[in-house]
């Protein structure tokens, strides 16, 4: 089975809370372009999209090499499809930054510049944990590569290792006080997984956490939060798509698969609610068919009726 990493971030709150010389090609490139060089390739850059909300921040600090940011003695040496997209950016999906943004000139020199000609909006679709090599203007995907950013498995979260950290902190509950968070899943397709209520933990006054397992590493984690007009946080370096929660507001973000999160608020923001998925073992398994909706239309408003 291949294994996928979890991004981790502020989802990861759900239970703490609390890339020569010019003989050779795959040189790294230059930071500035040479004076004696000539032009962009990209005669008339083609104009940026409009801008969004949800932008991939530029930080600079690429550690990839490739042939769309290497110099050759020969441009005639470059495949066509490398010329044919002079204007570069690489951007790694797992934290979610630019790391390089790259331009050639007609003599076959790339070299790193500053920020990007466009702005740059997250797109949900792109692969997670990968570094994406993408066309300045159009933003089409040219290459992909793994992200070197994502952790080691080691250090991947899981439902057990999150209910134990809460556990160190909190309170573990059980009867009546877990009753209210013991019926998330039903004759449903969470039955159909095997998932089984772990734990519910109330971490502070205000905040309970808890898991949900299956014996095939199926899981998620969930949180509710009481207290007076809540302030919700901005997700960072997460697209949020609105979601449609009965009596309440909510979004999801940090998907589309493992570390999909799924949240909802009542109207007065008295009480805020989150469903994480989280698998229960570093073995990652695969995704389930229809887990996040799921997650997000079945066991969260159900998480809701708890408020």
């Amino acid at each position: 089975m291949q294994r996928s990493r979890i991004i981790i971030g502020t989802s990861a709150l759900i239970l703490a809370l609390s890339a020569c010389t010019t003989a050779a090609a795959n040189d790294p490139v230059g930071t500035t372009p040479p004076a004696a060089t000539g032009a962009s390739v990209t005669p008339e850059p083609p104009e940026c999209a409009e801008a969004g909300a949800d932008l991939v921040a530029y930080e600079p600090g690429s550690s990839y090499e490739t042939v769309w940011s290497s110099t050759t003695e020969d441009p005639a040496d470059l495949e066509p499809e490398v010329l044919a997209h002079a204007a570069t950016i690489i951007v790694d999906t797992y934290t979610m930054t630019i790391v390089d943004s790259i331009d050639r000139d007609e003599d076959g020199v790339a070299y790193a510049t500053g920020p990007p000609p466009c702005p740059v909006l997250v797109d949900p679709s792109w692969p997670v944990e990968s570094a994406l090599v993408l066309d300045a203007y159009t933003f089409e995907i040219l290459e992909t590569f793994p992200s070197l950013n994502t952790p080691e498995d080691e250090q991947v979260d899981t439902t057990t290792s999150l209910t134990s950290d809460a556990l160190t902190t909190g309170t573990l509950l059980d009867g009546a006080a877990a009753a209210p968070y013991a019926s998330l899943v039903a004759d449903d397709l969470g039955a159909d997984l095997g998932l089984e209520f772990a734990a519910a933990v109330r971490v502070t006054d205000t905040v309970v956490g808890g898991a949900y397992e299956s014996p095939g590493g199926v899981g998620f984690t969930f949180r509710t939060n009481h207290g007076t007009d809540i302030t919700l946080g901005q997700p960072v370096g997460s697209p949020t798509t609105p979601l449609a929660v009965p009596g309440a507001e909510g979004r999801t973000y940090s998907g589309p698969e493992w570390g999909l999160t799924a949240e909802a608020w009542t109207a007065d923001r008295s009480c805020v609610v989150a469903v994480l998925a989280y698998p229960v073992t570093t073995e990652v398994p695969a995704w389930p068919a229809g887990y996040g909706e799921y997650l997000s239309t079945t066991v969260l408003p159900r998480l809701l009726a708890t408020c």
